[in-house]
């Protein structure tokens, strides 16, 4: 009689309320599925393409050479007529999502464009990323030397740089008449990002083996 009537009362104010929590919390979980694709991107190439608009590059770019690590990470060169990006992206499951950039401005005609980027994330092996262009057709090699400050001249009145380390860069890549270059090396110890205690020196070899040219590389980016 009147107490069943008054249990269904409780049960349908009770239902109702499950299914306003239900619903509540399936928009909770569409909001942050949409947060997520917002900045996620299903293809490496769209997360590039992302980083490519961050550093203002509109002009038509390809691929011309890419490398991977076991975290996850891959590093593309993208080059256009005037631009060369190193873009960084990490997966995440399915998804990729830009990291970083290293962007060189190549409208100045300049021989020889080179950048690197040193990352050293928090409890893993540190990274360093090498790249370039050149538009010398004589030089058959090339690679680069850290060089680290050892002491002060007072005759020079500068400081000593001694060679800590050579990094060779195995392979020029063809590529529309133009030569690029990009390497990935291990790490034992983070360079100083200061510009004045380590510096990053590109040698240029023709043929024979002889050293025609040398180039320092300032732009360099640091990333944890």
């Amino acid at each position: 009689g009147e107490g069943g009537a008054d249990m269904k009362k409780i049960k349908r104010k009770t239902s109702r309320l499950h299914r306003a929590l239900r619903a509540a919390a399936v928009m909770l979980c569409a909001a942050v599925l949409y947060l997520f694709l917002a900045d996620a991107k299903l293809t490496p190439m769209m997360a590039v393409h992302m980083l490519e608009e961050f550093h203002g590059i509109y002009e038509e770019t390809h691929v011309v050479a890419s490398c991977g690590t076991q975290a996850g990470r891959r590093y593309y060169l993208m080059a256009g007529e005037n631009a060369l990006l190193c873009a960084e992206v990490d997966r995440h499951g399915l998804f990729w999502q830009e990291a970083n950039g290293t962007l060189l401005d190549c409208s100045d005609g300049e021989t020889f464009q080179a950048g690197g980027c040193s990352r050293w994330p928090h409890g893993e092996q540190g990274t360093l990323e090498l790249f370039g262009r050149i538009d010398d057709s004589s030089v058959a090699r090339v690679e680069i030397c850290q060089m680290r400050r050892d002491k002060w001249d007072g005759e020079m009145q500068d400081y000593v740089y001694q060679t800590r380390c050579v990094y060779p860069v195995d392979e020029l890549i063809e590529d529309g008449g133009r030569r690029y270059f990009l390497g990935t090396y291990r790490l034992d110890e983070k360079p100083r990002s200061d510009g004045e205690y380590d510096r990053f020196v590109l040698s240029a070899y023709d043929a024979a083996g002889e050293r025609t040219a040398e180039y320092e590389i300032t732009n360099f980016s640091y990333w944890t």
